[in-house]
């Protein structure tokens, strides 16, 4: 008896070991028909008890959140734009209430293109943008250093300024403002 137990015990550890014996596809095969059967077998049969809506409604807030939600770190950046979108519109009626020219977007896009405007017709290389020395410098007549400042010229100066700076915004921005419209 002892000798017939003795060679069950080798037989099986030489299926069980499968390095040893010349059997490593047996082993490699083994273990993935297990993941199929514990997958499809529990997992998959359970996922209709899972995903029922009473049981999604009785779910903990975190819970879902793990489940479904998304990252901290797309949550935050998706915020971060969200906060930036909403302070283009206000910066934009700021540009426009500072500056004489159009009043819409679609004027100073129409007026830059010689005509009607095709969304994505031009593109980012095409936009001409101002260059910084194109902006006046302060007249050297703002200051006297008799008579002091002259307000007349700082008025006309900063107005001037005002207007310069805003098209220069507005020919910066421009191209993004056209991609988030399109």
């Amino acid at each position: 008896m002892n000798g017939i137990l003795k060679e069950m015990r080798d037989k099986t550890t030489e299926l069980l070991n499968p390095h040893q014996h010349g059997h490593p596809v047996a082993l490699k095969r083994f273990i993935d028909d297990m993941a199929v059967e514990v997958i499809e077998a529990k997992l998959m049969s359970a996922l209709d008890r899972i995903l029922l809506p009473v049981s999604i409604y009785k779910m903990l807030d975190d819970q879902a959140a793990r489940i479904a939600g998304e990252s901290d770190e797309i949550r935050t950046e998706r915020e971060q734009l969200n906060k930036q979108l909403e302070v283009l519109p206000e910066w934009f009626r700021n540009v426009q209430a500072h500056s004489k020219e159009p009043d819409s977007l679609d004027s100073i896009i129409n007026s830059r293109d010689g005509g009607e405007h095709t969304p994505g017709a031009n593109s980012d290389a095409e936009l001409e943008l101002p260059s910084v020395s194109s902006i006046s410098q302060p007249s050297e007549l703002v200051y006297d250093s008799t008579l002091g400042p002259n307000t007349e010229l700082v008025s006309a100066e900063i107005e001037e300024g005002v207007q310069e700076a805003s098209h220069t915004m507005v020919a910066i921005f421009l191209p993004w403002l056209m991609k988030s419209r399109t």
